[in-house]
């Protein structure tokens, strides 16, 4: 299990990746979707590196949601791929749509790009093409940051005004 599996997140790891895109074969159809949470790291340095895996949990959990019964690989440390394999491509693309959806709110937001196709499957193709869209969505994310991050820097100002008050109170009460 640990050789094949992430131990966080209980997904299938990047060797499991590997060797599911040697092994895979008689596949009618394919569809994958890249996800990438954004701004990770600044999440783990304002909040703590737990905060962070819990944030990792949760978006692993709204990937299983909308996708149950697919493979789900954990890539790099916010980084995951789902496979749909022999799947038609308007409920591929229903499901893909509705994960971007339940991406762009709550505690966090990530990006995702995802293709489909039922010819010529080149896995590692589809993830290079998946892998741009993801990152052609992450720059408009970036873009529009102050637009999106609105949740992300209201917490950052209430945390330095928590701070700064608590720093107050503590030097009054030690007068």
């Amino acid at each position: 299990f640990e050789f094949t599996h992430d131990k966080q997140t209980k997904c299938f790891n990047r060797n499991s990746y590997i060797d599911y895109i040697r092994g895979r074969k008689n596949l009618s159809s394919i569809g994958l979707v890249a996800v990438d949470i954004n701004e990770i790291r600044g999440i783990a340095e304002m909040f703590g590196p737990d905060y962070a895996d819990d944030v990792i949990l949760q978006l692993v959990g709204r990937i299983r949601k909308t996708f149950p019964d697919d493979r789900g690989f954990r890539m790099g440390y916010d980084s995951f791929i789902i496979i749909c394999e022999n799947i038609e491509q308007l409920k591929f693309n229903v499901y893909a749509s509705r994960l971007r959806e339940n991406l762009l709110y709550g505690e966090f937001t990530a990006c995702c790009g995802y293709v489909w196709t039922d010819c010529n499957i080149d896995v590692r193709r589809m993830e290079d093409h998946a892998a741009n869209l993801l990152y052609s969505e992450k720059q408009r994310w970036y873009e529009q940051q102050d637009c999106h991050s609105v949740k992300w820097n209201t917490l950052k100002k209430a945390l330095n005004y928590m701070y700064i008050f608590t720093c107050f109170f503590v030097h009054v009460i030690m007068r």
